[in-house]
């Protein structure tokens, strides 16, 4: 007996698949080329969002009509009262630091800088980087026509906010209606109070942002400290993300005080304490009846804001991000209707001599057409044939319901769409799953401070952060003169120590012959020509290293976000579920998190060993730049294979310029280590979390790192072996 299922496609079906796939093109293809006017309209509904609460009580004295334009155009005046502020005092502080930087120059105690600022031209060279500092700083562009773009584009906005806050409801109430005849009627307040919420919360975050900004603003101009408006931005934006935003906003402050004198540092840190307390509370209030997003969600919406679209951008991100939270809370307050019974009238067969009625749930309309025999009430004409001994026929397809059809180009649509804002914003997905897995890594050490202590979550957080930022300034501070002078020193030696790679055994020879070291000299040599001649040279050196410290900076601030929120946004996240899929659901997550956390926290551990051995061994041989040396061997340690190899080869090869025997000393202790690591340790810390041979794991390294570069490669381990554990996990167990 064939029991399986036969689809059979009429000409009508694949017609009409034809057109929904072209409809869905049409659509992908408008998505990826309007993004930035999608971007517009976004914006347009935060601004209504944020204010409707506002509007709501002013329509109580007039019309509603003539409160949405007023509140709108009044909260523009206010943003553009402060932002032209705001510029003007930009500015102000640009110009000033231009005319004090020549005398700063030459004041300079150390001639070698003084020389190398003078022949770089580093006065002229600040100032055209400063070109339109104001511009950039409030619309993310230093061009004069594309500024003005920017604000007639801002003017659009009102507008647009006006008219959804006038009108939207009903289009997308007549939307909802239009995609589900029979729920969107019940959709319709869950979306309306979740936009509500999230405007709610975020018009309460920006003003109380925007008091602390200026709060900073009052405190920098008091202290006499330089930027007061750059550092009152800084302030407000970061005063936006719970839990973490004070102290990173308050921390540039604290630092340049610190430098004016021990009273300013003091009068900075008690009103940066102040306002930590103060934000904690305005935070509160601010989910009151709303939406709390936490620190994780605010830090990746401001990381994909930023990048997209600058200050507006960040502000639509977090109001999607409140909007989703939002819809999620209230999506278990709508109300179900009950379930109808629907007749499936069996055929008689040998065993039945009348046919029976099987209750069952009203199952959704979808394909239409189809043949007579078993016949399903309520599925627009879809039918089974079926025999009189069981066996199922052919299940034959005649067209695509509408309902069906707009849903899968909704879906495809904004499949695509989101992939392009990824795409758009292509540094900030890297950072974001870099982030999440040293979360997890770090999440290790703040389950095991709740475990065994009455320490609250976030409490052990704030010990966890305080313990690595101390660690890494320590370091810091100690490595950081120890670099300065060992690079003078190495510069200084350079001849030397390549004419004494000129007599190493078996290999000096060949590399005099070749001119190899020659060469090598001459380019030493021309460097600093190159460097001040050139500005190409050092503008790529100058991005690199912001685009490393930016990196590093993103990385950490939603790493601290996963330790904070994480447990919360995966309940969540689980809560958004049918609850039938919850419970399965749970189980892959804690599996993944098992296995990643496992992996990540091991793979932590073995680099700082890998770190600490290479700076101790550096120290003892007496090579030079140990710190940066044991920095990039610890980085590199976090690629699995070659990792280590590759993290071990500046060590090498500065060891050469202490001479031959300090060199091989070097090689033999590096090639003991290394052995040791990969034999005994690894096997026994991050083998065992993975369990994947050496070949997968080294293809999963190849093909992370062609896809995703550095990220991937590191990343590309853990979770293949997280897949595999989930693999594992839904295979019945062996007999």
């Amino acid at each position: 007996m064939d029991s399986g299922v036969r689809l059979q496609f009429t000409a009508r079906f694949a017609a009409a698949a034809a057109w929904w796939v072209l409809v869905a093109l049409a659509l992908a293809r408008v998505a990826i080329s309007g993004r930035h006017a999608a971007g517009l309209v976004v914006l347009a509904l935060t601004v209504a969002a944020v204010a409707a609460p506002s509007i709501e009580r002013v329509q109580r004295r007039i019309p509603r009509g003539a409160a949405a334009p007023i509140v709108v155009l009044v909260g523009l005046l206010i943003v553009g009262t402060l932002a032209t502020f705001g510029a003007q005092d930009l500015g102000a502080q640009r110009d000033e630091l231009l005319d004090a930087l020549p005398a700063r120059i030459d004041g300079l105690a150390d001639d070698d800088w003084r020389v190398f600022l003078t022949d770089l031209d580093a006065s002229e060279r600040l100032a055209s980087a400063l070109d339109g500092l104001p511009a950039r700083v409030l619309t993310g562009t230093q061009s004069g026509p594309d500024a003005v773009q920017r604000t007639a584009e801002y003017l659009l906005v009102a507008f647009l906010a006006i008219y959804a806050l006038l009108g939207g409801g009903d289009l997308v109430r007549r939307l909802l209606r239009l995609a589900s005849p029979e729920h969107g009627a019940r959709w319709w307040p869950a979306v309306r109070g979740a936009a509500l919420r999230a405007g709610r919360y975020l018009g309460r975050t920006t003003a109380a942002a925007t008091v602390g900004g200026v709060a900073a603003w009052a405190v920098a101009n008091a202290l006499d400290l330089p930027g007061p408006a750059a550092l009152g931005l800084w302030v407000a934006i970061w005063s936006i993300v719970p839990f973490i935003g004070a102290p990173v906003g308050y921390a540039p402050l604290v630092l340049l005080a610190g430098v004016e004198g021990p009273i300013a540092l003091a009068s900075a840190v008690l009103v940066g304490l102040a306002w930590v307390v103060l934000d904690w509370m305005l935070q509160r209030f601010a989910a009151r009846d709303a939406v709390a997003p936490g620190a994780l969600l605010t830090a990746v919406a401001l990381a994909i804001g930023l990048e997209l679209g600058w200050l507006t951008g960040a502000l639509s991100a977090l109001f999607v991000a409140c909007f989703a939270l939002a819809l999620i809370e209230e999506r278990g307050r709508i109300p179900t209707e009950p379930t109808k019974a629907v007749s499936v009238a069996l055929p008689p067969s040998e065993h039945q001599d009348s046919p029976d009625t099987i209750a069952g749930p009203e199952p959704a309309p979808g394909f239409a057409g189809g043949t007579s025999g078993r016949t399903m009430a309520g599925t627009s004409g879809t039918t089974m044939g079926g025999t009189a001994g069981g066996t199922m026929g052919g299940t034959v397809l005649d067209g695509i319901a509408p309902r069906s059809g707009v849903l899968g180009v909704a879906v495809a649509v904004a499949v695509v769409g989101g992939l392009s804002v990824l795409g758009a914003a292509s540094p900030v997905p890297a950072r974001v799953v870099l982030g999440l897995a040293v979360g997890v890594a770090l999440h290790q050490v703040v389950d095991l401070l709740t475990r065994h202590s009455p320490i609250p979550r976030r409490v052990a957080v704030g010990i966890v952060v305080a313990t690595l930022l101390c660690g890494a300034a320590l370091f810091a501070a100690l490595a950081l003169p120890s670099v300065i002078d060992n690079t003078r020193d190495l510069t200084a030696d350079l001849p030397a120590v390549i004419d004494d790679v000129g007599t190493l055994p078996v290999i000096g020879d060949r590399l005099s012959e070749s001119g190899f070291l020659e060469d090598v000299e001459s380019f030493v040599d021309d460097l600093p020509a190159q460097a001040t001649s050139n500005p190409s040279v050092l503008g790529r050196a100058a991005d690199s290293l912001g685009d490393g410290l930016s990196a590093a900076f993103w990385v950490l601030l939603i790493a601290v976000g996963a330790m904070a929120d994480g447990p919360r946004v995966v309940r969540t996240g689980l809560s958004a579920l049918p609850e039938s899929r919850r419970l399965r659901a749970g189980e892959i997550l804690r599996t993944a998190y098992d296995v990643v956390g496992r992996y990540a926290a091991g793979s932590l551990a073995i680099a700082a060993m890998a770190g600490a051995f290479i700076f101790v061994a550096a120290l003892v041989l007496g090579i030079p730049l140990a710190a940066l040396c044991a920095v990039w061997a610890m980085v590199w340690n976090f690629v699995p294979q070659i990792g280590g190899f590759v993290g071990g080869g500046p060590f090498l090869l500065l060891a050469l310029t202490q001479g031959a025997t300090t060199a091989l000393i070097a090689a033999i202790a590096f090639v003991v280590y290394w052995q040791i690591e990969n034999r005994v340790v690894q096997p026994v810390i991050t083998s065992k979390a993975v369990d994947l041979s050496p070949f997968v794991a080294m293809t999963a390294v190849l093909l992370g790192a062609a896809a995703f570069g550095v990220v991937g490669a590191v990343l590309a381990t853990p979770f293949v072996g997280a897949a595999k554990a989930l693999f594992e996990s839904t295979r019945p167990p062996a007999v």
